[in-house]
């Protein structure tokens, strides 16, 4: 990344990083500014209302009357539609041994709109004519994982194990094994949507004797709306007492504190994509996964397009919003922005 400009912000952390499709050095706005507080219901615990801000598994079926009836849903639970390209779903073995790639979705893949669906299923199964993306070979019904990543991550956006699964790809202890012809799903559910997680599958998700598949083409489920920061409630002004009135004293006039030249204002993550390398371009948007990406980094998404960050040095949490300045290059054909070099 070269010629960075420091932000000025209550907290900052500055992170060098290489993007996906933009590899960009990212200045990261600390939790004063950045952090998603979750809202908090009776007793402390999240409440219904709190918004996820990353696509989910929703729900899966790993057989029917037909080994390869079955399918993976995939949610948007967030208020804002999110973005498939740059990520893949993949099935990982019980054990973890095999990781075998079910959908991958490439630059110009479309967004999921909040509270819309995307259906993924066996292409020789049941589920098949109705699914906007198909793949081949099965998932283990007896246990086994199924997860949401950037590609090639090691790490997760979603995960969902079940049955006998003992590997890293599942969150908290798998869900149990649903029976043929039974699905998993995430709650709370059916018209509530699936916004609940966790981070433990045993929680999350329930058995249900009747799989309700939903694809691209179903009506999207309402979502949350972001809640609304509270205005300050302004004091009241203290009554004059009777009596002499001292002369009022002269305000003095606030001093003007010269600032740096600012860093042009953000652009959204699908222009930016399309600049020529050498271009210093500012973008912001929301962390999808936490910063422990293959070689350090994370997801960065905004409503028109994804990107993958690749950290030399620093964190972010998933749900973090970052805002991010570099310059475009170059990188397996895709862009990115490198670090300054010193000569």
């Amino acid at each position: 990344m070269s010629g960075i400009t420091s932000l000025q912000t209550r907290s900052v952390r500055v992170l060098l990083a290489a993007l996906l499709s933009l590899f960009i050095t990212v200045l990261a706005i600390g939790p004063a500014i950045a952090q998603f507080e979750p809202i908090e219901g009776a007793g402390g615990a999240p409440s219904d209302a709190d918004t996820l801000s990353h696509l989910v598994v929703s729900e899966l079926v790993t057989g029917g009357a037909s080994a390869s009836d079955e399918f993976v849903e995939v949610y948007n639970p967030s208020p804002d539609a999110l973005p498939l390209e740059g990520l893949e779903l993949i099935y990982v073995s019980a054990s973890g041994a095999t990781v075998t790639r079910k959908a991958a979705w490439i630059a110009g893949a479309p967004l999921v709109p909040s509270g819309a669906h995307w259906l993924v299923a066996n292409a020789a199964g049941l589920y098949a004519p109705m699914a906007d993306t198909t793949y081949a070979n099965g998932l283990a019904a007896t246990g086994g994982s199924v997860a949401l990543r950037i590609q090639a991550a090691t790490t997760a956006i979603d995960a969902v194990g079940w049955g006998t699964a003992t590997s890293t790809w599942l969150e908290g202890l798998p869900a149990p094994a649903a029976p043929a012809g039974s699905s998993l799903e995430r709650l709370p559910g059916g018209a509530a949507g699936s916004g609940q997680d966790t981070d433990d599958n045993s929680v999350d998700f329930v058995m249900r004797a009747s799989p309700d598949p939903q694809n691209a083409a179903a009506t999207p489920i309402a979502s949350p709306s972001p809640s609304a920061t509270p205005s300050a409630t302004p004091s009241p002004s203290a009554s004059a007492t009777p009596g002499s009135t001292d002369p009022p004293s002269p305000s003095p006039s606030p001093s003007v504190t010269p600032s740096s030249t600012p860093s042009p204002g953000p652009i959204s993550i699908a222009e930016a994509r399309t600049l020529p390398d050498g271009t210093v371009a500012t973008i912001s948007g929301v962390a999808l996964s936490d910063s422990d990406f293959t070689d350090g980094g994370g997801c960065l998404v905004d409503e028109s397009a994804g990107i993958a960050v690749l950290l030399s040095s620093g964190t972010f949490a998933r749900g973090d919003e970052l805002l991010v300045t570099g310059t475009v290059g170059d990188r397996y054909a895709r862009a990115r922005c490198d670090p300054p070099r010193r000569r």
